[in-house]
């Protein structure tokens, strides 16, 4: 690798000391910050102690999964399905209430299916990817599937982290597969967080609900990058790369290289 020697036209200590002042006031806000979660027990994460909070199976698509069927657990009736089809602006897509079905990892001929939510004539198939790689045509089959099933009545959601569009591998070949206006991306940044927020409004008065889905926020946001480690991090990565403090760091860089050299020798 190679460091770049600046020569500085003022006094290159004073600078550096004015650069550790600037970088200490915001690791002292941090740690400010940490001690303050640590106090309210906000860094009680369930999700991360049991250790899967990256696990499409075991947590995302069993939770959204329960959160979508009125008749779920969490006792909101309808109201999270309604919110997640507002966010999709499905809101005519036409649901049944009364005779929705909600299946996890539902085996079909085409494959597993993570989510399918039902009323028997229409569907929503969602698809969710936190790390895995796609498989071969895997929402092409899904696609398929759904058209035997439900002949136009349906939808497909790919899920993902950032919102990405799914491979060509997924989608297939030009004779048998999909194109991208066949199915709807999604994000956890994005749409999902959007969702968890109104799902916890609504939740207010239901402090076991409302506390779940705030842990899974955080869980979220964790895996997003949006949750306030990231965001500290990211402002001493642009007070270091910020164009008045470059000089300071490269003489750091080379007092030690310097120190590092006088060590080993």
């Amino acid at each position: 690798y190679c460091i770049c020697i600046f020569v500085s036209k003022g006094n290159p200590m004073k600078k550096i000391q004015s650069f550790f002042q600037k970088a200490n006031a915001i690791i002292k806000e941090y740690n400010c910050h940490r001690e303050e979660q640590f106090m309210n027990g906000e860094l009680f994460n369930v999700f991360n102690i049991t250790g899967v909070s990256a696990n499409e199976c075991q947590l995302h698509s069993a939770l959204i999964a329960e959160l979508l069927n009125p008749k779920g657990s969490h006792g909101c009736g309808s109201q999270f399905l309604e919110k997640f089809l507002q966010i999709l602006k499905l809101d005519d897509f036409g649901f049944n209430s009364d005779k929705i079905r909600i299946c996890t990892e539902k085996l079909v001929r085409d494959g597993r299916i993570d989510i399918e939510i039902s009323d028997k004539n229409r569907a929503i198939i969602i698809e969710v990817k936190i790390y895995a790689d796609d498989m071969d045509c895997q929402l092409s089959r899904y696609y398929n599937y759904a058209k035997r099933e439900y002949g136009k009545n349906f939808k497909l959601l790919y899920l993902t982290l950032m919102g990405n569009q799914a491979s060509e591998k997924s989608l297939g070949n030009k004779n048998s597969g999909i194109t991208h206006n066949d199915y709807i991306c999604l994000s956890f940044a994005d749409d999902i967080l959007e969702w968890i927020d109104r799902c916890i409004t609504i939740a207010e008065n239901k402090s076991l609900v409302k506390n779940i889905l705030a842990s899974y926020k955080q869980t979220l946001m964790e895996l997003t990058g949006q949750d306030m480690d990231i965001k500290f991090r990211n402002r001493l990565l642009q007070l270091m790369t910020d164009k008045e403090n470059a000089e300071s760091v490269a003489e750091m860089m080379n007092l030690s290289e310097k120190w590092f050299s006088t060590v080993v020798e």
